[in-house]
This record gives structure tokens, sequence and C-alpha cells, in this order.
């Protein structure tokens, strides 16, 4: 880099950038980008003045977890002048987030280095007052404190920003719970500083996303945000180490498969051969020595069905015994696994993209879920039709539009679109199904759990370290593991404890479509019946229909058995006594037969 300030030697540059990426800030100075990847930056000023008038970011110079050092040109005569020329400076590049920095300035013949290794005890994170940590005096260096050590928390307090969102972190009255929080709690234990936790103020229609965006840029007091967020890439926010991931998957609404296996699934294959050999073996014992024992009888005592009769013989009643006991430890076997069964939802299964793609369904998300699709047209993916159909028929909607589109989702009001969703832990550690949606079985995305922290922050590599202890110790899977448990006993007794016990119309309606079954059956066997009694009377029909024929040619006249008297006669007819059921013979009317029966 050229030199524009004569009063830095240049003797310097070559010795420093063998070791050190070196600057040289005279007046605006621009740094390409090539710069940000280096780990260590050195600087070299000639007073403070000289470093307030500069526009550069500094904290763009180098990446993550960099350690700046400052060297000062100007000769101070004593050494109270450069202690305050460094507190000026490190209240400066406080300002601009740099907190892990050590000053350089020259007293008389020493070279003295100064450095704050600490915050300040009892408020709000601010640098505590360098001190010295080292002298150079005759080419030697006398070492007081550790260069770049573990910064002392003093009991400060850090400004945390929450997203209330269960199971991470939820607010009771006055009191905090939650998987992050509980982490936070430990970490705060374990380095000595304080919590002061704020609700993050959410804007009508804007992203996650873009509230902690917002939030880092206009609070600058806010170090941690915590909430289940996931990690984002963002130039101006930061993030500490994943302490666990999330999933985004689709959730399609569950739509009931109504089928006759929920009447079979009590029992195995196994079950159902040996129970249809039990029966074949019976029914042949019952056609070589019981035959008085029923068909009927059998299958009455295997469903546990009441039998008006009992055999009375002995042997029958050994039969008639064993068949009682066997049905009603089968029946008694079967009907506690079915309650199982039907209370366990069977639903129609929609677990590729293609079936999705295929299922009729809408697709639809934030606007964020979009870019998934879209980067996957440079891809190998980009040939897959069912992934260009997603992208080309995908609805994007806004945070509280989605917010409703969910919630109808999860309650079972909607039944036509498939949103995708980020998964909670509870999920992944309770195993917790749902009745009224289905998750496809491959996440679209898995993305790391983590806390967004402004840029710069100086304790986040001791964060960064002890949540390394706690995820290899497994602290964070039993904290995760018990509160989401917790959370969704809690929840799951008070939301869907009733559905668990109470069966639904379809959890039971294989049945009553057995039971119409049943009555179509009986109904066309009745029909059968009398098709069949038509077909066998058929010749005697005939016969009876001739002989309606000849008697059509006679007019009958019955008699009362009672008065032995005709009942019916007319003006030709005379009364006689009469024996009763007694031909007597044919009277003529006017030319028309009277037949006396």
């Amino acid at each position: 880099m050229e030199i524009d300030n004569p009063d830095i030697p240049p003797v310097y540059l070559p010795k420093l950038q063998q070791v050190r990426s070196t600057y040289i800030l005279s007046g605006d100075i621009g740094f390409a980008s090539e710069y940000n990847s280096v780990l260590d930056a050195f600087i070299i000023l000639k007073n403070y003045d000289h470093l307030a008038n500069s526009t550069t970011k500094l904290i763009d110079l180098c990446k993550r977890d960099c350690r700046y050092g400052i060297a000062v040109m100007d000769v101070f005569l004593y050494v109270q002048d450069f202690m305050e020329a460094a507190k000026e400076i490190v209240e400066f590049l406080w300002e601009q987030k740099i907190g892990n920095c050590v000053i350089l300035g020259t007293v008389g013949d020493e070279i003295l280095a100064a450095q704050s290794q600490g915050f300040q005890a009892d408020m709000v994170i601010q640098p505590s007052d360098p001190i010295l940590i080292g002298q150079c005096n005759s080419d030697e260096w006398v070492e007081k404190e550790h260069i770049y050590p573990t910064l002392r928390m003093n009991n400060s307090i850090v400004e945390i920003s929450y997203i209330e969102k269960e199971p991470y972190i939820s607010r009771k009255n006055d009191d905090f719970e939650g998987i992050e929080y509980e982490i936070l709690t430990i970490l705060s234990a374990s380095m000595n500083f304080g919590l002061h936790c704020n609700a993050l103020n959410w804007s009508s229609g804007t992203t996650i996303e873009e509230e902690i965006f917002e939030e880092f840029d206009k609070n600058g007091n806010i170090d941690l945000v915590i909430g289940g967020v996931t990690w984002m890439p963002g130039k101006d926010v930061d993030f500490v180490l994943p302490y666990d991931s999330a999933q985004i998957v689709w959730m399609v609404p569950a739509h009931s498969n109504i089928s006759f296996l929920g009447l079979i699934s009590p029992f195995n294959v196994e079950i159902w051969i040996l129970l249809v050999v039990s029966i074949l073996f019976g029914s042949l014992i019952k056609f070589l020595f019981f035959r008085k024992v029923s068909f009927l009888e059998i299958t009455a005592l295997i469903i546990g069905a009441a039998w008006h009769d009992q055999p009375v013989r002995l042997s029958y009643r050994m039969k008639f015994i064993s068949w009682v006991v066997f049905g009603y430890i089968l029946t008694q076997a079967y009907l506690a696994s079915l309650a199982g069964q039907l209370m366990a939802h069977s639903d129609t299964q929609v677990d590729t993209l293609e079936e999705l793609v295929n299922s009729g369904l809408s697709f639809g998300g934030l606007d964020v879920h979009s870019k998934y699709f879209e980067t996957s047209k440079n891809d190998d993916e980009a040939a897959n039709p069912s992934i260009q159909k997603i992208h080309d028929e995908f609805i994007s909607f806004h945070h509280d539009e989605y917010q409703r589109k969910l919630v109808d989702l999860m309650t079972g009001s909607n039944s036509s679109l498939a949103l995708l969703v980020t998964l909670n832990m509870s999920y992944m550690y309770t195993d917790s199904g749902h009745q009224k949606v289905h998750k496809l079985k491959r996440a679209l995305v898995t993305m790391p759990l983590c806390f967004p922290s402004r840029k710069g922050l100086q304790y986040r590599a001791q964060i960064d370290m002890k949540l390394e202890r706690l995820i290899q110790g497994g602290i964070i899977a039993f904290i995760a593991r018990n509160s989401t448990n917790i959370d969704y006993i809690r929840r799951r007794t008070a939301e869907e404890s009733e559905n668990q016990t109470n069966l639904e119309l379809d959890d039971i309606i294989p049945i009553f479509l057995l039971l119409i079954m049943g009555y179509i059956a009986g109904f066309l066997c009745l029909l059968g019946e009398f098709i069949g009694h038509w077909w066998c009377n058929r010749k005697k029909m005939k016969i009876v229909e001739s002989r309606r024929k000849v008697e059509k040619k006679f007019r009958r006249l019955r008699f009362d058995e009672k008065k032995l008297k005709s009942s019916v006669y007319n003006n030709s007819l005379k009364k006689r006594v009469l024996k009763p059921n007694v031909t007597i013979g044919y009277y003529d009317d006017a030319g028309v037969a009277w037949k006396i029966v």
C-alpha cells in the first residue's frame, strides 16, 4: 500500500507486513473486499484525530473474532497522556463495535501497550478503562497482563431482544421460560453477566429477517436476539455458534383414508392365518364328530355374542366351552387393539414432491421460501418437473396472511393448500403428530438454529466456546427434550386430550360401511329368494291360471255356514237349507250360470 503520510516511518512496513496485514490510515482510504479474509489487523496512525477523521469502517477490515493492533506514532511526554489517548481510542472503537484491541504508544524511550480487558460492572455493556499490559525498554518486552485475554464480564448487563415463540422462549407474567432462555441462563451464570430482555417490536407485513436487521440497525445496545431464529446471512448481523437445527418442510392437509383395513389392522397376518386355520379345524371336527354344533353357534361364540341354547351332552359342552374361552380372549384382544387403531388416524399419505404435485393442492409460503426454488434453476434439480411446477405455481404470502393460512391449516379449516413451514424443536424431540396435517418425510432445507448477534460482538468467542461445551456434553439436548416434552404434554393435554379419547365419525365409518354392506347383501339375498321362489313355482301358477279361465264362465254363490242359507241370491234362486261346502248344482239366471259351492 502506498504511504501518503510522510510522518510515518516507512521502515515499519516491511517488517510488519511479513507477519500482519497492515493498513495506513491517511484520510479516507477505501478497502477492497479481499482484505476481509484476514484474521488480524494492525493499524498505524499519527494520533487520535487521525483516527476520528477517517470514514473507514474498521470492523470491515477483517473477519469475525478479529484482533486489532493500533500503533500511535506521536510521542507522549507522560504515561497519563498515553492512557488518556488510549481511552479515547477505546471509546471510539467501541462505537464501531470493536472491543478486542491493543494500543501501542511511545512515552519517552519506552513503548507501552494498553488494552481494555473487560466491561464496566453492574451496568449495560460498556468497555472498562484500558490498563497497561506491557512495556518495551532496551529491546526487552515486559508483559504485565496477558494480551488479548478472555474479557471479564464483571456482572455487566447484556441486552437481549426476544421473539416470543414456544418452545424457545415464552413469558409467563414476569418470568421467562424456554430452551433458548435456559441456555442463556447457563451462559450468564458461567460468564458472570446479567440478562435484560425486551420484546422485539413487530411491524405489520415484515419478515423475521427484516425485523432483526432493523433492530440491530436502530438499537445499538442490543447484543443478542433469541426466539428460534435460523441462520441467515446478513451484512451487519453476525451469529453465534449454532446449537441445533430446524427443518423447513411441506405441511399438507390430512385427508382420512376410509378403508376396511382399519378392521383387520388390529391383528397381523400371522394371527389372521391362525384364526382361519382354527375355524377350519373346528369345522372339520364338527363334520366328523359334533354335527349338532352349527356354524352359527361357532360364529356367535367367536364374536362373543349371547346364545340362547347350550348343548346337553358332555362332549358337546366341552366343545362349547372351548369355543367360548377362545372367542372371549380373541374378541377382547381384538377390541383392545381396535380402539388404538381407530384413534390412530389413517391418512392418505403424501410423502414425496411428485405425490404433492399430483395431489391437486396449491403451494404456498413466505416470500423467503420462494428462493429455495429459484436457486434450483441452476443446478441438477432444475430438470425435475416437480420442482419447476412448484416454482411456477408457488404463492408467496406476507407474514400476517401466512400466519392466518397456517392457523387454518393446523385447525383443519384449510384442505386445499400446502405450506412450507419451519418446524421447531418440539416436532423433532417429541415425535408429535397432528390429526389435521401431514408432514412430508423429506425436509426441503435444514437450517441451523442460533442466536443473531450484532457484528463485532466482543464476547462472541466466549459464547461459542461455552456453547460448544454444552453441545458436546449433551446439556443442550437434555434441555431441549425436557422443555419440549413439558410443553408438548401441557399443550396436548389442554387441546387434544378430548380428541384422543373420543372417537369421531371418520374413525368408525368403516363399521357403518360394513353394516350398510350387510344390509345390501341381505336385500340382494331377499331379492334372490323372490326370484328363486318365482322360478320354482312358475308351472303351478300356469295350472291355476288355466283353472281361473274356466271358472270365469261361472258366477259363484257361497252360503253362510252359520245360517245355512244362501247369503247371495236373486229372483231366480230360491232359499234352501243346504249343507255347508256342498255343491248342489247350477242355477240359470237370465242366461248366466251360477255355481254354488
